[in-house]
């Protein structure tokens, strides 16, 4: 496997885990906000499989390059999204434990109505992604290893290895 699909690989692993379902108790329609995380998982894990294939097209092909380049930028959107619930969510609690008072549900409308464009503006992207990767030839790897992997290094020198050492 080589480093870009390990490091890609690695990323999508953390955002399974932080797209785990959320309280979103605090905004309107919490339950759209669950569908649509689990949604993004399930297109997220299926795009991962196809990231061995990705990884040694792109050697040849530059719109596979760019695919993975932009499947990068949407996982980092994803948990740029996904950082936003968790900062709003640790912001409510501090202000409801200090104040004992009920955190504005107009605040909570305009986070919601924020939220909801930039879920929107990703799930787009993830289809357009999704779809794409026909138009690339981009399958499943089936085997352990990707065939990039790094060649067995050359001797540089013209002394041969002796395979025990006596001293």
């Amino acid at each position: 496997m080589a480093v870009g699909e390990t490091f890609l690989s690695a990323f999508l692993q953390v955002l399974f885990d932080r797209l785990a379902p959320h309280d979103f108790s605090f905004i309107p329609r919490p339950d759209l906000m669950r569908s649509e995380l689990e949604k993004w998982r399930r297109m997220l894990l299926r795009m991962e499989v196809l990231l061995g294939d990705a990884e040694e097209k792109q050697l040849t092909d530059k719109l596979v390059k760019m695919w993975l380049d932009d499947l990068r930028d949407l996982a980092y959107d994803v948990e740029d999204v996904l950082d936003e619930f968790a900062t709003e969510t640790l912001e409510r609690k501090l202000m409801a434990d200090q104040a004992n008072i009920i955190v504005d549900a107009g605040r909570a409308l305009v986070f919601y109505t924020g939220m909801r464009s930039k879920m929107d503006d990703i799930s787009s992207r993830l289809k357009q992604l999704w779809e794409e990767k026909d138009d690339l030839g981009l399958t499943k790897m089936t085997g352990g290893t990707s065939s990039t992997a790094l060649p067995q290094r050359l001797s540089t020198t013209c002394i041969p290895t002796e395979p025990v050492v006596y001293g």
